[in-house]
């Protein structure tokens, strides 16, 4: 600007004025969670299929993002919610702008989520801002979550006897609780190149 200024600037303006005092500007959310229970929540499961979340809005005219990540991605902007950036799973294991016409309580649904069990860990963000949708919203905190393993083997599985030909093979085991088994054979080079997960 002094650069700009003709000789004549310091006979009217002598630069000997006053900055004022820095004035707070604190703009409102469009949208947020609702106080002080309105937080996401894990309302049901985790399971390998993927959970309910159950939250509340404050203010009506809301849209909601919820999506599962990694919890070794640590991109939780809104910017990447709102695009699902590093989104585990398919659509199904998201909710991207869904309306929240109230100031209410909703759930939503994530599944065909095909989450692995412990101890991998996952994280769920949410994101509200209202339906001008100007990215002026409210994220949710990380909520960190495991899937438990839903059975397991009190007595790990063994042959019984002697494979045979026309016999097959018997194998014995005992399941933590009463539950579903499956079992395949295989030769013994797919049973290497197999990952058990």
């Amino acid at each position: 600007d002094a650069l700009t200024r003709s000789p004549f600037w310091n006979i009217y303006h002598r630069d000997n004025g006053r900055v004022s005092n820095g004035v707070s500007v604190a703009p409102q959310y469009s949208n947020e969670w609702a106080w002080p229970d309105g937080h996401p929540y894990i309302s049901q499961g985790p399971h390998g299929m993927g959970m309910d979340v159950t939250f509340a809005t404050a203010k009506p005219q809301g849209l909601v993002w919820a999506v599962i990540q990694d919890a070794a991605d640590t991109n939780f902007t809104m910017q990447a919610v709102k695009a699902a950036d590093k989104a585990w799973g398919p659509l199904g294991c998201r909710q991207m702008g869904v309306a929240a016409p109230y100031a209410a309580t909703y759930t939503l649904t994530l599944s065909s989520c095909s989450l692995l069990p412990t101890p991998k860990l996952y994280v769920l963000i949410m994101y509200t801002e209202d339906q001008a949708a100007q990215n002026d919203g409210k994220l949710s905190d990380p909520i960190y979550f495991q899937v438990e393993v839903s059975n397991g083997f009190i007595i790990e599985p063994s042959l019984v006897g002697e494979p045979g030909l026309d016999t097959g093979v018997s194998v014995s085991f005992e399941a933590r609780i009463p539950g579903k088994v499956w079992m395949y054979v295989a030769t013994k080079a797919s049973a290497d190149a197999t990952t058990v997960t």
